[in-house]
């Protein structure tokens, strides 16, 4: 997809809107920033801008899973004294003009932690472009992963007991002792020590956001397949944004307390 550059600005102050929408407020500030650089090949970026907690929405600074930070915005829930859930997105186009971008991709991040808590991410939700090869075919990262694609991170896969026991397991000595032996009246079994699963690799897992299996046969192999897409205008884009941020707004308020 290519769109104007001077279209971007536009483009950006919808996405605003739509957080000033379910944040149920009016923003005095800009939102989301861009950073465009000059020239034909230049990389641009949409972020959330960077501002003080105590700012409309409240907003903070976290690491990503890749080790860089960004601006992330506070879900707002009435039963809570302060956000626990918070929203990360970013959005990257290629210049190719100058007066002309490329879409790249997108996505979102969605952190877990009370403000004076480090903030664990847990979810992405991705949609990136695919590239054109030498025979016109579009070709997606991951060969058949699905576009758009939600990855859970390994923060979301146990449970408070669970994960207080990977901590000790990785803190603590390794002392080998001997199963735990169960007397019964009859017979004599040997009760192993729960085993913390090691998940960490269903990050690496694309779990399509769209498909269209129930309207179309895969052979598991034909690519592009039917859960890969990509957007074709800024107003397809915008919707999809509008549609993400109220479902995840809707699904996470019902565990915000």
């Amino acid at each position: 997809m290519e769109a104007k550059r001077s279209d971007l600005s536009s483009h950006a102050a919808d996405i605003a809107r739509i957080f000033a929408s379910i944040w149920n407020i009016t923003l005095l500030a800009p939102l989301i920033q861009i950073h465009d650089f000059v020239g034909t090949g230049g990389g641009i970026t949409l972020t959330i801008l960077g501002r003080e907690q105590s700012s409309s929405p409240p907003r903070r600074i976290v690491t990503t899973d890749l080790g860089l930070n960004e601006t992330v915005v506070g879900l707002p829930f009435a039963r809570s004294n302060e956000p626990k859930f918070w929203i990360g997105l970013h959005e990257s186009w290629v210049a190719t003009g100058k007066y002309k971008a490329r879409f790249l991709g997108c996505g979102l991040r969605v952190y877990i932690g009370e403000a004076s808590e480090v903030s664990r991410h847990f979810l992405r939700l991705e949609w990136v472009a695919p590239e054109i090869d030498h025979e016109g075919v579009a070709v997606y990262q991951g060969a058949h992963a699905g576009h758009p694609h939600w990855h859970i991170d390994r923060a979301a896969l146990v449970g408070p007991e669970e994960r207080w026991r990977s901590l000790e397991l990785l803190t603590t000595p390794v002392v080998i002792e001997p199963p735990i032996e169960v007397f019964e009246l009859e017979s004599v079994t040997q009760e192993q020590p729960p085993v913390v699963q090691d998940l960490s690799w269903l990050s690496g897992v694309h779990l399509p956001a769209q498909a269209q299996w129930m309207h179309q046969d895969w052979d598991g192999q034909t690519l592009p397949a039917p859960h890969q897409s990509a957007p074709t205008s800024l107003q397809m884009l915008k919707h999809w944004w509008e549609g993400s941020l109220r479902y995840l707004f809707v699904e996470l308020s019902q565990h915000a307390a």
